[in-house]
């Protein structure tokens, strides 16, 4: 009798054998059909090397190659640029900055060399821990160590002028002002007493606060929800009706109304002459003085979480990070600390359950309404300060179960207050996967990450345009803030995504020079990552220079000042490793201007950023001399703007020939359209194609042209062939 025949068994596929799972043999098999993915099977034997018996035999076969293609020229041009002559910068010339130069630049055979081994092998913002000593803080008694977060931007422009500054002027290298809590403004207050009766003198009249009201609902009210409004006004009615007798009440609320006081006042009169507080601080100051301890909040606690984020809120506008994300403020005449801080507000609503879907026969709908806004607002505000100061989210996505908006059918409001906390869970997954601990720019699988970051940016995008045509459409083309910071908010997470790459960059090209070596082409991988990021800087400067033209830039909240300073920081880091990438310069002045409008309008801390881009300037001239020499020297037309053929030139708006800015009456206008800057988030936004495009150079598959497990170079996706 014949033995039945038995069914041929295929080997699982690359993917499904990384992820352990399970494979049906076919092809493409079941699971990469149903995630929509690449079904790679290996037929070939496989043959396992060490890796430096792999860059031996790479390094070997590169310089045969590049000694039949280099020509004598390009070889003797290279011998002259020695490690001497790079290691003297000649004097900075004043074109430098922009001449045109090639990104890529080419190196005879003997002056290759592989990228420093400790370049690539760990995100240099998150380990090592760094911290920097600030002896002035001693002397004033104040902490010694100052930590140095991995996505604060603060934190990211200290290492960069650091690191630049120990390179180039060790002997003079100036001390970079920390600008740490308390040196942009001083508040001084002290507790009431139970027995003092709240000081009712200098408010302002009952129609002028409704003024300030809805001035400060015009400024907040669409991008978080601080208060309800309805409950508030309700309020107001009453208290100027009878003051005393609803201070009695409701004195917590009283601190609520002090606190919109506070920001209308911000809003309203934002000259601010003076670091010293009482002199345009008085209703904030008063309502700290007037905050009962934390265990007083209980009984009111929609009203106490409220309370807690505008407070917290208000210590990051005045540049209290630490503050305002930690503890409130020393009181003079008291020895205790006070506690009040956005991760009150967090920990009050995990405690109250508002993270989960809360009940609606119980609590009824405007309740559970309330309480889903007010989570959102305090989970939006704490992913913004984790990321301001470099601290991790107080929790993870996973465990939030209270649903968001449908965008088709819920108002506009909370359509776009959805759309805000979407944004603001991209940047959660790039704190958690970009710099999480264990994340190596080295490790293949990075690339997938920050290709599911721009996958993720990318679906938003889509969502974001749909929000725009079906609900917050203007017929007039005029600039819309909200629409404005929700697309500032998407360029920033493309912005932190890209940082770690980068500073890693300027450590390898600092490395290189040291060396005397010619620094090495970059893969077309990075090459997109980087060119996005530069787009999304670029392309934020424009969206805040269109605010200011129509008056709409926030001087007194944290976060334009931060985007601003986020990109021109990261367009002239990048415009001294990678000279060529960035053609047009104006980004400088357009920052220039949009930051002394700030300061005119007294903001301190619009001063020290200022400060710090100038003092990047002059730190990163000496990398750009010496790309502008190593032209020269080999001949290269300075003016010629050549860059190679598969360097993606077309996506970045600061290198399109139809935006040129320029200085009209004071103010950066654009030549095409000097009578408005209207914004059009089909060319400010993010490009749906460019990230999904750049997404997928970003596969590891596609990166390395093997499957994962078989990754015999795992940083090979970050430099390109020799």
């Amino acid at each position: 009798m014949e033995k039945p025949r038995q069914k041929s068994r295929r080997a699982a596929n690359a993917r499904c054998r990384y992820r352990k799972a399970k494979c049906s043999g076919t092809q493409p098999c079941e699971s990469c059909n149903r995630r929509n993915v690449d079904c790679i099977f290996e037929d070939d034997r496989k043959i396992l090397v060490s890796k430096e018996a792999f860059l031996g035999m790479k390094m070997r076969l590169a310089e045969l190659e590049e000694s039949i293609r280099v020509s004598s020229t390009e070889q003797a041009c290279t011998q002259n640029l020695g490690a001497g002559n790079l290691e003297q910068p000649s004097e900075p010339s004043d074109d430098a900055v922009s001449t045109p130069v090639p990104i890529l630049e080419t190196a005879a055979p003997d002056e290759r060399s592989q990228p420093p081994k400790e370049g690539f092998q760990s995100n240099p913002l998150v380990v090592p821990l760094r911290f920097l000593r600030d002896d002035e803080n001693v002397a004033r008694r104040r902490r010694p160590w100052l930590l140095l977060g991995p996505t604060s931007t603060w934190a990211f422009s200290r290492r960069v002028l650091n690191t630049l500054g120990e390179r180039f002027v060790p002997e003079d290298n100036k001390a970079v002002p920390l600008a740490v809590d308390g040196e942009a403004y001083q508040f001084q207050y002290r507790r009431s007493t139970f027995e003092e009766t709240p000081d009712l003198t200098g408010l302002p009249s009952h129609d002028y606060a409704i003024y300030m009201l809805n001035t400060v609902q015009f400024h907040l009210g669409q991008l978080f929800r601080l208060f309800d409004e309805e409950e508030f006004l309700h309020n107001l009615h009453e208290f100027y009706a009878d003051a005393a007798t609803k201070v009695q009440e409701s004195p917590l609320w009283y601190v609520q109304f002090l606190l919109v006081l506070a920001f209308g006042e911000a809003f309203l009169t934002p000259i601010r002459n003076t670091h010293i507080a009482p002199g345009w601080g008085k209703y904030f100051t008063r309502a700290m003085s007037l905050m009962p301890d934390i265990s007083a909040l209980w009984p009111e606690p929609i009203l106490a979480i409220e309370v807690l984020t505008m407070i917290a809120l208000y210590l990051h506008s005045v540049d209290l990070r630490d503050t305002a994300y930690c503890y409130v403020l020393k009181r003079s005449l008291l020895t205790s600390v006070r506690t009040y801080k956005i991760g009150n507000a967090m920990r009050m609503a995990l405690v109250e359950g508002y993270h989960g879907d809360l009940p609606l026969d119980q609590l009824g709908e405007k309740r559970v309404e309330r309480c889903r806004s007010l989570w959102w607002t305090v989970y939006i505000l704490d992913c913004k300060f984790s990321t301001l100061i470099g601290a991790p989210n107080s929790i993870r996505d996973e465990d939030i179960t209270t649903s968001l908006w449908d965008p088709t059918v819920c108002s506009q409001r909370n359509a776009v207050l959805g759309m805000h906390a979407r944004i603001s869970q991209t940047m959660s997954r790039v704190q958690s996967t970009v710099y999480g601990v264990d994340k190596k720019l080295g490790d293949v699988l990075l690339p997938q990450r920050v290709g599911s970051v721009l996958h993720q940016v990318a679906s938003l995008t889509q969502d974001l345009e749909r929000l725009v045509a079906t609900r917050i459409h203007s017929s007039t083309h005029s600039v819309s803030g909200v629409v404005a910071r929700l697309t500032l908010f998407c360029h920033l997470c493309i912005i932190v995504t890209a940082r770690p790459l980068v500073f890693a960059l300027l450590r390898s090209h600092l490395s290189f020079l040291d060396d005397g070596k010619a620094p090495r082409a970059l893969s077309s991988t990075v090459q997109a990552l980087v060119q996005t990021c530069v787009d999304s800087a670029s392309k934020t400067l424009k969206i805040l220079a269109s605010l200011r033209s129509q008056n709409l830039l926030h001087d007194f909240l944290p976060f334009d000042l931060d985007n601003v300073f986020s990109a021109a920081f990261i367009l002239s880091l990048i415009s001294g490793i990678l000279p060529g990438i960035i053609i047009n310069t104006q980004y400088r002045q357009m920052s220039n201007e949009i930051l002394d409008t700030m300061i005119v309008r007294g903001n301190r801390v619009a001063e020290f950023r200022k400060r710090d881009l100038d003092r990047l300037d002059e730190l990163i001239q000496p990398l750009l001399d010496l790309s502008q020499q190593r032209r020269q020297t080999c001949g290269l037309d300075a003016g010629a703007g050549e860059t190679p053929q598969d360097y993606p030139t077309d996506i970045s708006i600061i290198n399109e020939p139809d935006v040129n800015f320029t200085l009209l009456g004071g103010r950066l206008v654009s030549v095409e359209s000097e009578d408005e800057l209207s914004f059009n988030l089909s060319e400010c936004g993010l490009s749906f194609q460019q990230m999904v495009s750049a997404a997928n150079q970003l596969d590891a598959n596609e990166v390395l042209g093997a499957p994962v497990s078989e990754a015999v170079l795992a940083e090979d996706w970050l430099w390109g062939s020799l």
